[in-house]
């Protein structure tokens, strides 16, 4: 009996024995994972790491590049109003208008002459004032009363435009047309005139005026300082009975 409660007792501290080193062995192994577990999240938190400081070192690259770039765009920036500058056309002179032509200039007979299809001739001086406008001798017209109304009638219009210079101090309109004498003979005259003072155009409102004639041709010539009617042209013009208070004019006369 004795001999077997000493191999119980044997049995039990081996037991006992083994279960400590099985639990030193455990134990050393679960610390041995630990350190392996703590090795690998190290590893990737390395990797990790090495990942983001590639991408701040592209960004900073990129980031350093930039301002070059500003400071390129700013450059041709502040080189853009010197290119805006040199482009400016230079100060030019207004074109002159019949208020402020020279009398007598090429500009003065120009801008008539574009307002008037029928004006052949402008002269003038600028130190009288006088203008003269001689009409075209081959304009067409339907009768003795036709051709006096291109200047009693359509002379107005042209009147009441060159007088808007305030040089004028006198307008003379002259007609010229072909004649045949009672030889049969042919020659180009002057067959009508008519003469303004800038006195006689001050007095006239010529919007209203200028329909007044169209009706009653004879009040171009009864206002007139001067005028003339060919002898051949005034007995055949229709005066409506209402002649010029003048009557004609003619060089004989």
């Amino acid at each position: 009996m004795a001999d077997e409660k000493m191999a119980d007792q044997d049995e039990q501290q081996y037991t006992k024995k083994e279960r400590k080193k099985q639990r030193k062995k455990e134990k050393k192994k679960k610390e041995n994972d630990m350190q392996i577990g703590c090795l690998g999240c190290l590893g990737w938190i390395a990797i990790i790491g090495t990942i983001i400081v590639v991408i701040i070192n592209v960004g900073g690259d990129d980031e350093e590049e930039q301002p070059e770039d500003a400071a390129s765009d700013s450059e041709e920036t502040e080189q853009e109003p010197q290119d805006t500058e040199e482009e400016q056309p230079e100060d030019t002179e207004p074109e002159p208008t019949i208020e402020s032509a020279e009398i007598g200039s090429d500009k003065f007979s120009e801008l008539v002459k574009s307002e008037f299809n029928d004006i052949a001739e402008v002269s003038g001086t600028s130190s009288t004032g006088y203008v003269n406008i001689k009409y075209k001798s081959d304009l067409s017209h339907w009768s003795e009363t036709s051709l006096v109304k291109t200047v009693a009638s359509d002379g107005v219009e042209v009147l009441g435009y060159i007088f808007k210079n305030a040089n004028v101090k006198q307008v003379n309109l002259r007609l010229p047309t072909t004649m045949t004498d009672e030889y049969g003979k042919k020659s180009e005259d002057l067959v009508v005139r008519l003469g303004w003072s800038r006195e006689t155009a001050n007095k006239v409102n010529f919007e209203e005026f200028e329909s007044m004639a169209r009706i009653d041709i004879n009040r171009t010539f009864d206002i007139a300082d001067t005028y003339y009617i060919h002898r051949g042209v005034y007995r055949n013009v229709d005066w409506n009975e209402n002649p010029p208070k003048d009557g004609f004019i003619n060089d004989e006369e």
